[in-house]
């Protein structure tokens, strides 16, 4: 049993001998420094970008996109009760030719189209209430063909009034943070 723990630990104090010493991993080191480097970077671009110079919190995105969703959820709606509507209105206009014309020639075609228009009039129905049971947020966000009073952001104060609104009116406070006791900045 001892023989196995001597041996144990020689072949753990082999390994560490093999271990490389800090003077052999400075390739390591560079490009965790890269990793880290270029992350911080892309992390403080978008930030910038899409926060200070597009004036947009994550509240605003966030309200954006619920109009957006909204919108289209509603004009979804709206679509599918006009498309209904109109099926209902050919579909009595066809029951009034049927009533007013029992012996036409073309009887027997109008009946079939009756009955042709009541089952698409079935399915545009339970295709709408199926939109009904769904929430408006599985609504895609997309902008596209969205009016732009759905897309104003009411929260929209410019971007220099936005920089200053994130960061304060003193250059000396934009990096380095520095209480401000007496609150003269535009927040």
């Amino acid at each position: 049993m001892i023989k196995y723990k001597i041996k144990l630990l020689g072949l753990i104090y082999e390994i560490f001998l093999r271990l490389p010493t800090y003077k052999q991993l400075w390739i390591i080191h560079i490009f965790f420094s890269f990793i880290f480097g270029f992350s911080v970077s892309c992390m403080f671009l978008s930030h910038f970008h899409g926060n200070l110079l597009k004036n947009s919190t994550t509240l605003e995105f966030f309200d954006k996109h619920r109009r957006i969703q909204r919108y289209r959820y509603n004009f979804r709606r709206d679509t599918y009760k006009r498309k209904i509507n109109k099926i209902k209105n050919e579909i009595k206009e066809l029951e009034e030719f049927i009533v007013k014309f029992p012996s036409a020639s073309n009887i027997n075609k109008k009946r079939k189209e009756l009955e042709k228009k009541k089952k698409e009039l079935q399915s545009k129905i339970n295709s709408y209430d199926e939109l009904g049971k769904l929430s408006y947020k599985f609504v895609s966000p997309s902008t596209k063909n969205i009016p732009k009073s759905i897309l104003h952001n009411p929260y929209n104060i410019g971007k220099l009034k936005n920089f200053y609104q994130v960061f304060g009116r003193s250059p000396k406070r934009w990096f380095i943070p520095v209480p401000s006791r007496l609150r003269k900045e535009y927040a």
